[in-house]
């Protein structure tokens, strides 16, 4: 169900949020303080200051939902084009004796896609469902696919936003992200991630790259004209073993 946004409420809640993991990361503890500034598209998602969550390895934290959803999104939006439940950043806990730090990924979860672009690089659409390992200053844009109305701007399609951890805060603060209309596009044209393979009949997964398989009409075809080109060969190959006999010295060459 889709509930209409309300402002004051929705400020309501930031507040409470913001104060909440204000508190949190004021106590400190091992965890991971992220800073997500948000950008292009987010003017309606009422509180549009920085946020701060600290999130830890193996806990409640670990996760910031992202969505419309208002009952479960740490990071909620109103653009009607983010789907319920969008996104989700996740903090992975690494190894202290195996010398693995610990990693920021993303997961797209949602029906029209999301796309990351790290510092520097270009814009790469998410596959559904799989973590992706991100670094500080990673932007994100949500969705990839949105239909534009009569009359409605393009830059407020998509929403986008930027994370940041392990680095301290700049001289006046993060800069806030946005997208310009050449990103616009590019975001749009972004390809469709690929459609996992369905499992065979006796539920034993299709190995990747599997041949779909035919329908009954179309493999009838198949084989016959299969049968008719063997046909054809074997006449082919009896022609050429036939003898030509050729008189010498009483014997025969056969060709």
């Amino acid at each position: 169900p889709t509930f209409p946004f309300d402002p004051v409420l929705h400020g309501a809640m930031a507040e409470a949020e913001k104060a909440e993991n204000a508190e949190k990361v004021a106590k400190g503890g091992k965890g991971f303080t992220i800073t997500v500034v948000l950008g292009t598209g987010c003017a309606d998602a009422g509180d549009t200051a920085p946020k701060t969550f600290l999130l830890k390895p193996g806990r409640k934290e670990k996760v910031i939902r992202v969505g419309r959803n208002n009952k479960q999104s740490e990071l909620l939006f109103a653009n009607p084009n983010v789907s319920w439940n969008h996104a989700t950043i996740t903090l992975h806990k690494g190894s202290e004796s195996q010398g693995i730090a610990p990693r920021v990924t993303v997961k797209d979860v949602s029906s029209n896609g999301s796309a990351h672009k790290a510092k520097g690089g270009s814009w790469v659409r998410l596959d559904k469902d799989v973590d992706v390992t991100i670094e500080s200053g990673a932007v994100l844009a949500l969705p990839c696919r949105a239909k534009c109305k009569a009359g409605e701007s393009a830059e407020k399609l998509r929403t986008c936003f930027a994370v940041y951890f392990g680095e301290e805060a700049p001289e006046g603060g993060w800069a806030s992200p946005s997208l310009s209309f050449a990103e616009l596009a590019e975001l749009a044209a972004l390809p469709s991630p690929p459609v996992p393979a369905k499992p065979a009949a006796d539920g034993v997964p299709a190995a990747p790259g599997a041949a779909a398989e035919q329908p009954p009409q179309k493999k009838a075809k198949q084989d016959g004209d299969k049968k008719v080109e063997e046909k054809a060969k074997e006449a082919d190959k009896k022609e050429k073993s036939k003898e030509v006999a050729v008189p010498v010295f009483g014997a025969q060459i056969l060709g």
